[in-house]
């Protein structure tokens, strides 16, 4: 009789009472995982914040990296080419466009990438690059400089200069597309007069009584030669296409 009380008091226990039971390894180890992941782990990204065109803009490929940020530094791009120039002729008005400038620039950009085509790149050949903006006073070749024989001459010559940096080596080209970015603001011609000069060419931009313009650029090899790219970049006003 005892033993049959005994064993009825155990089976009321167990309906009545919970036994905790003690977990195992693997059941400890998924309850980790949940809580864990249940936390907040995720690490708030740092802000970047930009203060130069340079920051924004890729200066060998004239691509921009950010345009919201370009945007908000108040830069605006407009792309002189639509579209590669290649074995251009050499009367400029047909293959650049006219523009309307509505002055006035607080700063302006210009960036170039061009080459030559293959049979040109070679050690032998050498190329300069070519400005003008509407006006003979706002021409010449970039970042290059007479020598007192009229020779033209570069950083690489004993007559160096740092600043001359921009003469194109046919070999160099083979390799990789010249980049140039250029500040509008002052710019390092050659000058039969002087040897070599410093031009303004925002100036040119921001006359007042202007209504057009045209911007030609080009390389210094006949009809070999190619631009990929050719866009400035300003601040403040702006630059239509009118073609």
């Amino acid at each position: 009789m005892m033993l049959v009380g005994i064993f009825l008091y155990s089976i009321i226990r167990k309906s009545f009472f919970i036994v905790e039971q003690k977990p195992t390894v693997k059941q400890e180890e998924l309850n980790m995982e949940t809580w864990i992941t249940q936390i907040d782990t995720s690490i708030p990204e740092e802000t970047i914040v930009y203060n130069n065109i340079s920051d924004v803009v890729d200066t060998d490929t004239c691509e921009i990296k950010d345009v919201t940020w370009l945007n908000s530094l108040w830069y605006k791009y407009i792309d002189i080419f639509s579209w590669e120039v290649s074995n251009p002729n050499t009367d400029y008005r047909k293959y650049t466009n006219q523009f309307y400038v509505q002055p006035w620039f607080k700063e302006a950009y210009l960036c170039v990438v061009a080459n030559v085509i293959p049979s040109y790149q070679d050690k032998k050949w050498i190329f300069y690059l070519w400005i003008l903006f509407n006006d003979p006073a706002y021409q010449w070749l970039v970042n290059v400089a007479y020598n007192k024989s009229w020779v033209l001459y570069d950083y690489k010559s004993k007559w160096a200069d740092k600043r001359l940096t921009w003469r194109m080596y046919g070999l160099d080209l083979k390799e990789k597309d010249k980049s140039y970015w250029l500040n509008l603001n002052s710019i390092i011609v050659a000058d039969i007069k002087k040897w070599f000069t410093k031009i303004s060419p925002i100036n040119r931009l921001n006359l007042w009584n202007q209504k057009t313009l045209r911007i030609w650029w080009y390389i210094s090899a006949g009809t070999s030669w190619i631009i990929k790219k050719f866009r400035i970049f300003y601040k403040w006003w702006f630059i239509d296409n009118l073609n």
